[in-house]
């Protein structure tokens, strides 16, 4: 039952922020589409306009919903490591934290992480991987620090 709760959570993370992002995503789309009304037009400013667009940089929106997903990705991470028991072998706490990385993977290609290209994807699974090894071992640590302590 913990591998199902593992792999699903992130999809859950991933549909709630596809849902509550709805609005920032349609303003992404409208910055999408003025680039590309630029891009295609023939009127004799629209490079100028192009240029100007592309030295102001990208829009605030798309850094919104990259950092946005970045924390939910995080979130999901550290709660889905949670709920990885510590009597577990490690051999196990590896396969649930296996299912959780797939559940990541699902969730890009099914609903919410879709405006990440697969290489930033993985950049942003880096440090969730890496607080889901540093709760799944500091959680025994602390435990045992505490039983010697006492």
């Amino acid at each position: 039952m913990r591998y199902i709760f593992v792999f699903v959570l992130p999809v859950v993370a991933a549909t709630v922020l596809f849902y509550a992002s709805f609005g920032m995503r349609q303003e992404a789309h409208r910055a999408s589409a003025d680039v590309l009304v630029l891009v295609l037009s023939e009127e004799a400013d629209a490079g100028l306009k192009l240029q100007k667009m592309i030295e102001n940089g990208v829009p605030p929106v798309f850094q919104r919903l990259r950092i946005l997903a970045f924390g939910a990705m995080i979130c999901a991470a550290g709660v889905a490591s949670l709920a990885i028991p510590m009597e577990y072998s490690i051999k196990r706490q590896i396969d649930m934290m296996t299912a959780m990385v797939a559940g990541f993977c699902v969730a890009k290609e099914v609903i919410g992480f879709s405006f990440f290209n697969w290489l930033d994807f993985w950049k942003s699974m880096i440090p969730c991987l890496a607080l889901a090894a540093f709760v799944v071992w500091l959680r025994p640590a602390i435990r045992n620090m505490r039983n010697n302590a006492t």
